[in-house]
């Protein structure tokens, strides 16, 4: 005679709370549940309908005491358990138990596993940049500043060492170092050592070395030519100065017909005016010699252009030169200052003024000569003590003795 159980479905069997000892068996999953009298639905009971339990804890072959997390279960045939055990592989591991890397002895703080294509290693991670390669990122100080910024192109920082390429954009700090590339942008700070190549921007600050090259005005005029070795000076209404060449003069031209004007500040005073000084050195400038007595030191001359000979023709030339007993070692050695006036062909006048006050005239010395004595005190209207006038209406030379005209012959 067959044995029936409480039955139904597994929905229906956790609606009732079965009394203990009573069973009750579940028609779709096929499994066997035990009451114990206060547990909805019942307990299902091990092993039934060959499905198993729910929980791990409910199989009598397993064994989780002390289980941890990443934990897995492996079959340990003394116990003969399935019990759970930390597997290398599985969890959080260290490097030395991976059996395909190899870790230094000592590795540094920021060191990196890296594959070489055939085994994984521990490396520094400056191993990780190669020569020729491009990287994009961002270089910060130890302050956190941001020296090399890859989202504006800029560089803020100092550079010590040559920089070689090109450089474009806004650097702010000092290069140490020789900069060999063509440099576009704004620096900001000092450069020691060579520049070579096209600088594009403002430089402001001292140079303090050789230049090279071509410099343009803010309206890509011109200044200085650096292929031709011209320069072309656009101050005080000067138009170009021709390019020096050796044993040669530097001429200014001045197509504008204006005057060449030097603008100084005097106080006043015999110490305190401003003059312009020409230095005469005899041999050359690296090994100069003194000036010795009779020397002409050095002159002024007024040209008149010829087209057909192509060179000035000398009208004017002042000369200085020392005289024959003047004292080198003197402030002031004795000297005169000679204007030689073309007079004509090969000829010329010389007029010269000593140092003592005296003067000589190669030829006639005119006076002021005024058609009468009314005529000349116009033009002379506060005579001094020793002046001299000619007098037509009366024929004679007069001379001013302190207090009125006299005559002087």
């Amino acid at each position: 005679m067959a044995l029936r159980l409480r039955r139904g479905t597994d929905s229906e069997r956790q609606l009732i709370t079965p009394v203990e000892g009573e069973l009750i068996y579940t028609t779709d999953t096929k499994l066997l549940y035990a009451g114990d009298g206060s547990t909805v639905g019942g307990t299902l009971v091990t092993g039934a309908g060959g499905g198993g339990s729910l929980s791990l804890n409910s199989l009598t072959d397993t064994d989780l005491t002390g289980a941890s997390n990443n934990d897995v279960l492996t079959y340990v045939s003394a116990s003969n358990k399935w019990e759970a055990i930390s597997v290398p592989g599985v969890g959080v591991l260290t490097l030395n138990e991976l059996s395909g890397v190899a870790v230094s002895s000592s590795p540094l703080n920021g060191d990196a596993v890296v594959f070489d294509g055939a085994n994984w290693s521990s490396r520094p991670i400056s191993d990780f940049f190669n020569e020729q390669q491009n990287y994009k990122i961002n270089i910060a100080g130890d302050d956190s500043t941001i020296i090399v910024n890859t989202d504006n192109n800029n560089v803020t920082g100092n550079f010590f060492g040559n920089v070689t390429g090109d450089t474009a954009g806004t650097h702010t700090g000092a290069v140490v170092g020789n900069v060999t590339g063509n440099t576009a942008g704004v620096h900001t700070g000092n450069v020691t050592g060579d520049l070579t190549g096209a600088t594009f921007g403002s430089h402001i600050g001292t140079v303090d070395g050789d230049l090279q090259g071509s410099v343009f005005g803010d309206d890509s005029t011109l200044i200085v030519d650096g292929i031709n070795s011209t320069c072309n000076v656009l101050l005080a209404r000067i138009e170009s100065i021709v390019p020096y060449q050796a044993n040669t003069p530097v001429t200014i031209n001045n197509n504008n017909r204006t005057p060449l004007q030097v603008v100084s500040v005097t106080t006043g005073s015999p110490g305190g005016f401003p003059l312009t000084e020409f230095i005469s050195v005899k041999g050359t400038l690296a090994a100069p010699q003194s000036a010795a007595a009779n020397d002409i030191i050095g002159g002024w001359k007024i040209t008149a252009w010829d087209n057909a000979a192509e060179l000035g023709k000398a009208i004017t030339i002042m000369a200085a030169r020392l005289l024959s007993d003047a004292v080198i070692t003197d402030t002031s050695p004795n000297s005169l200052a000679s204007i030689v006036v073309s007079g004509g062909g090969s000829n010329t006048s010389s007029f010269d003024f000593y140092g003592n006050g005296e003067f000589k005239s190669p030829g006639a010395i005119t006076p002021g000569v005024y058609a009468d004595a009314t005529a000349r005190d116009a033009a002379i209207t506060t005579p001094t003590a020793g002046m001299m006038a000619f007098v037509s209406d009366v024929s004679k030379f007069q001379g001013y003795d302190g207090s009125s005209w006299v005559n002087l012959n």
